[in-house]
């Protein structure tokens, strides 16, 4: 039964990962500082869809942020703020996350981000880390055990005023699933026998193991397992 989960802590959302995922996380810090992002544009399978008018997304190094030296911000004062909202789109995805950062004291449902249908809304209170410089990092988070969409929102309040950057945007997708590679290292070999005959004597279930592709792992498994160890 599929599980989804809002998160306030990197932690917490890192726990929730189910087994079998990969994580793209995008910290700006192999960009140049002052280049600027376009709407539309992708960056490390990520693409930014936002409308500032005049103004556009800039990778910025003006501050201290959570991984050190860039993050994200505008061509503006290097800064979003209030009423910036975007839209990212990416890979089919069970799980996302970011690093919210601001000197400005942050209040109850001034960001929320929304994934699967699901907002978690920033609360003041919930402080992931306080920076050297005295901002402040509000960690948003969602994840989900096997649900997927492509697709998540960050959107403000509005009609308040504050200033913010992004750091550290998680995307998290399932790894693709390779019949026959129990041990899950990526080859199909010797080494996987001994744990595909432990799962067809456990009874239990992993996709790897059924080789017919079937819904069942058991012994019809036995004889696709053996056809792929020769492929």
């Amino acid at each position: 039964m599929s599980q989804i989960s809002t998160h306030f802590t990197r932690s917490s959302f890192d726990a929730a990962l189910p087994e079998g995922t990969i994580v793209n996380e995008l910290n700006f810090d192999s960009l140049v500082a002052g280049s600027t992002v376009s709407n539309g544009e992708t960056i490390q399978d990520i693409q930014f869809s936002f409308d500032f008018g005049d103004v556009l997304l800039s990778v910025v190094d003006s501050g201290t942020t959570t991984s050190s030296p860039n993050f994200l911000g505008t061509n503006d004062l290097d800064l979003l703020q209030d009423g910036d909202n975007i839209d990212f789109i990416f890979p089919d995805a069970i799980a996302v996350g970011l690093n919210i950062i601001s000197a400005d004291e942050l209040l109850d449902d001034d960001l929320t981000l929304t994934f699967l249908d699901v907002p978690v809304s920033l609360v003041g209170l919930d402080v992931e880390q306080t920076l050297s410089d005295g901002s402040t990092v509000h960690f948003l988070g969602i994840t989900s055990t096997d649900e997927s969409a492509i697709t998540a929102s960050l959107a403000t309040i509005g009609g308040g005023f504050f200033l913010y950057n992004i750091d550290n945007i998680v995307v998290v997708s399932m790894a693709p699933i390779i019949l026959g590679d129990i041990n899950q290292d990526g080859l199909v070999n010797l080494l996987d026998v001994e744990p595909f005959i432990g799962v067809i004597n456990s009874g239990t279930f992993q996709s790897e193991a059924d080789c017919n592709e079937d819904g069942v792992v058991n012994l019809l498994d036995v004889e696709p397992f053996i056809a792929l160890l020769s492929g």
